[in-house]
């Protein structure tokens, strides 16, 4: 990580007022429409790397960093300041311990703090500077005059002056001691490998040579640049799903071969969505420790790669990442940050996407409609909302890296579906047909049988036959209910914390009704069920612990 967030206003497509891009993770994608400024944020995250307070900057174009709209021309920039954070939370603990009372007088401010600083014009160059009249004015409000006069001479040796020149001096020296030095390296959405001896660029210009150097390093390197060129080569075996799979670099031609079961083949025979990663892959293993701004990695390119290109970075490299995208690929990529670009009144503001809400906004600047979506990469359907809780609590139990809602969604079909209904009912018929709609689905049936000779009813053999037909899994349970998965003494326990006036002791028997308490109550189904999540699940009944893991199998492969 080299930054946790930063904030442009002025720039491009950007307003007069500053636009922050909050929470910045290793991996950060930003989804809009085409012209909504998402390689503009890339962009000036390539100039900030260079923006340093009290310094001089040459680089901007006034004809087009400037936004024409903006009645006033000037850039300013934003800084996130976090607390607990790798790379800004010592520069936190600084300020918080040099103002008295922070937490007190600085709520705002309790998890982080925003610098702002701006770039002024003087014609052959730019100077930075921070936004001192702003941040002055926040201090002055806080302290009176001679709290900052104390200030004044505690950091900054002096004293003297106006209340309001003492508070800008001390916001002058908050904002000049903030500034993460990284490096940024941006990589354009055109991109091919060339075989140039000199001269080497991150879209593929001379990559060749850069590999055959990595290949073959030099000694002073060779245990760094031989792991890199392993990690690539790894890399390489993932996309194809073949193991001996690696990559040569030949003396000459200037070509990249690939041996793949011993035969030798050109990488540009293997298509151009292997030969895009494998330009993507060498660049961000090459360079270590800085800021990759990557604009659409998923031309050319199957989104099930484009995720393993994601799961390569997030796992594989020590890099920070800006990500330009049109794909809804990384929504369900654990550890990923989603970003909402679109323009409001002719201006890029950018939105971190934390709810179902704003994604359903991205889908549809995307284009996607209802239609065009599965329901999830996997669905589980269980008889109602106490089922969802065992089998979230079974599942976790074995498998803590499984997540609701992104891995697996659960939905409710209903006991009086299966229970009540006559196999050809038109309500059993639609919710047959309903589920072919995602093969990776699994059901969960109560048997309802109350001995063991006793059979499923015609209703449940149905839906049984349909979703095995279909190839999804199928889960009859091998006791009565779900609840028969229970050990005896954990049920017990839960249902007297629930129901304390209970007396009577449920002795556990595989086909049992554990859930009634006398002729016409039954305990409270969910809430035992959550009591029950609370402890620690037991395998060792009937065959849970065999079908657990065959879901999670399943929920794997749909993930995969």
């Amino acid at each position: 990580m080299k930054l946790d967030g930063f904030g442009v206003a002025g720039f491009r497509s950007f307003g007069e007022d500053i636009v922050k891009i909050p929470d910045l993770t290793k991996v950060n994608v930003f989804i809009g429409k085409n012209n909504s400024g998402k390689s503009n944020v890339l962009t000036f995250c390539k100039h900030l790397s260079r923006l340093k307070s009290g310094q001089t900057y040459k680089d901007f174009d006034r004809r087009l960093d400037y936004n024409v709209d903006c009645q006033k021309k000037q850039i300013r920039f934003a800084i996130q300041v976090k607390k607990d954070s790798p790379v800004t939370g010592d520069i936190y603990n600084k300020i918080q311990s040099m103002l008295p009372d922070f937490h007190m007088k600085f709520p705002d401010w309790a998890s982080d703090i925003w610098l702002e600083y701006e770039l002024w014009d003087r014609g052959h160059e730019f100077e930075i500077h921070p936004n001192i009249p702003e941040l002055g004015k926040i201090i002055e409000s806080k302290y009176d005059e001679s709290e900052t006069n104390e200030l004044a001479r505690k950091y900054l040796r002096s004293a003297g002056g106006t209340h309001t020149g003492r508070s800008n001096d001390i916001a002058q020296w908050i904002s000049g001691s903030v500034y993460p030095p990284f490096e940024v390296h941006k990589i354009g959405a055109f991109r091919q490998i060339t075989g140039e001896q000199s001269g080497f660029s991150l879209e593929g210009k001379g990559l060749i040579q850069e590999l055959r150097k990595v290949q073959s390093p030099a000694l002073d390197r060779y245990q760094a640049d031989k792991g890199k060129f392993a990690t690539i080569n790894k890399f390489l075996q993932e996309l194809l799903g073949e193991e001996d799979a690696f990559l040569e670099i030949p003396a000459e031609p200037n070509e990249i071969y690939v041996s793949i079961k011993g035969k030798i083949l050109p990488l540009g025979s293997l298509g151009t969505g292997i030969h895009e990663l494998i330009i993507l892959a060498a660049g961000v293993t090459l360079s270590q420790e800085a800021i990759f701004c990557i604009e659409e990695p998923e031309i050319h390119i199957h989104p099930e790669l484009l995720k393993k290109f994601i799961k390569y970075i997030q796992d594989k490299t020590k890099n920070q990442y800006l990500i330009s995208s049109h794909s809804n690929a990384c929504f369900d990529v654990p550890g990923v940050n989603i970003y909402h670009c679109k323009l409001v009144d002719g201006h890029t503001t950018c939105d971190l996407v934390t709810t179902d809400k704003d994604r359903g906004g991205i889908l549809a600047d995307l284009g996607y409609k209802a239609s065009d979506l599965l329901q999830a990469n996997f669905v589980i359907w269980v008889e109602g909302p106490s089922d969802r809780i065992y089998v979230n609590h079974w599942i976790r139990g074995k498998d803590d890296t499984m997540v609701e809602g992104l891995h697996y969604s659960i939905m409710f079909y209903g006991g009086r579906l299966l229970s009540h209904l006559a196999f050809d009912s038109p309500e059993v018929e639609e919710f047959v047909q309903l589920c072919r709609f995602n093969r990776n689905a699994a059901i969960i049936i109560d048997s309802d049988k109350d001995s063991p000779r006793r059979r499923i009813n015609y209703t449940k053999k149905r839906v049984v036959k349909d979703f095995k037909d279909n190839g999804c899994f199928v889960w009859v349970t091998d006791g009565r209910e779900i609840e028969n998965y229970l050990v005896e003494d954990t049920l017990n326990e839960c249902v007297s914390e629930v129901h304390p006036r209970m007396r009577r002791h449920i002795k556990w028997d595989r086909f049992e009704r554990l859930t009634n308490i006398s002729k016409n109550n039954t305990i409270d189904k969910v809430t035992v069920a959550r009591k029950v999540a609370q402890k620690s699940p037991d395998y060792s009944v009937l065959d849970l612990g065999k079908q657990i893991d065959a879901l999670i199998k399943s929920i794997h492969r749909a993930n995969s």
